[in-house]
């Protein structure tokens, strides 16, 4: 097996599935890949910051659940590079970092958040077959 026929790409496609039923919507989030630069470099200041933490207290300092809810948050939205057919009542959503923050953050919108976090997880998201030259 050459493994050059298999790549994970910088960005994925996730399309929102309904949360009762698991039914495909015809929507389509553009996320950013572990390997996209805006995310490694949003992991790398998070690693960071944690250390940064350590060596100041000399011991591993959990944060304030709402400080780490606006991390995710933050998080989110960075990771969040567009959509595709997003409607919030009846009326077209255009992408923004703004409108990803008030999508994420709207509690009736909370298994949007869900669902999209758990995508940033999934590596089958971000890989792809390639052509082998």
């Amino acid at each position: 097996m050459d493994l050059n026929g298999i790549i994970e790409a910088e960005t994925g496609s996730y399309q929102l599935k309904h949360p009762v039923d698991g039914a495909p919507l015809d929507v389509t989030f553009t996320l950013a890949g572990p390997e996209h630069p805006t995310r490694q470099k949003l992991a790398l200041q998070m690693s960071r910051d944690m250390r940064r933490r350590v060596q100041k207290a000399g011991k591993l300092v959990l944060e304030d659940p709402e400080d780490e809810l606006e991390q995710e948050t933050d998080f989110l939205v960075s990771c969040t590079l567009g959509w595709k057919n997003l409607e919030i009542g009846g009326k077209p959503v255009e992408f923004s970092p703004g409108e990803a923050r008030t999508l994420y953050t709207s509690p009736k919108f909370a298994w949007v958040r869900r669902q999209i976090r758990k995508a940033l997880d999934d590596a089958e998201v971000f890989t792809v077959s390639s052509p082998t030259r």
